[in-house]
């Protein structure tokens, strides 16, 4: 099976993805926490891989993340972002999530510079 060639006009990102391997912390609504993966990011979004999340849920069970609150802390940097949960993919165990623009701040704007990949 070959891959699709990508598409500039039907990716509904915003600002360009960096590929990223970064642990992450994640908090989803009250009483799910869990160690994640961010595996590509932008300015306002990511790409989070957390088998730890998803261990007891099944694929039927995914709408249950759906628009749900997050909270991403990155240890390494001290960084703490809010986002909502768009899309879940329960086989992958991925989900993307859109940055809360409000939670944004200068710490935000330096992270995403530091990891920006060069052109």
């Amino acid at each position: 099976m070959s891959k699709a060639a990508y598409n500039f006009f039907n990716d509904r990102r915003k600002f360009e993805r960096k590929p990223l391997n970064l642990v992450v912390h994640l908090k989803i609504g009250v009483h799910l926490n869990g160690v994640g993966v961010i595996r590509n990011m932008s300015r306002n979004g990511a790409c989070i891989s957390s088998p730890e999340l998803f261990a007891f849920f099944k694929p039927e069970q995914a709408h249950v993340f759906e628009d749900a609150q997050i909270s991403i802390s990155f240890p390494s940097e001290s960084l703490t972002v809010e986002g909502t949960v768009l899309r879940v993919d329960v086989f992958k165990d991925e989900f993307a999530v859109q940055i809360d623009p409000s939670s944004l701040g200068q710490e935000w704007e330096t992270f995403t510079e530091k990891n920006r990949s060069p052109k």
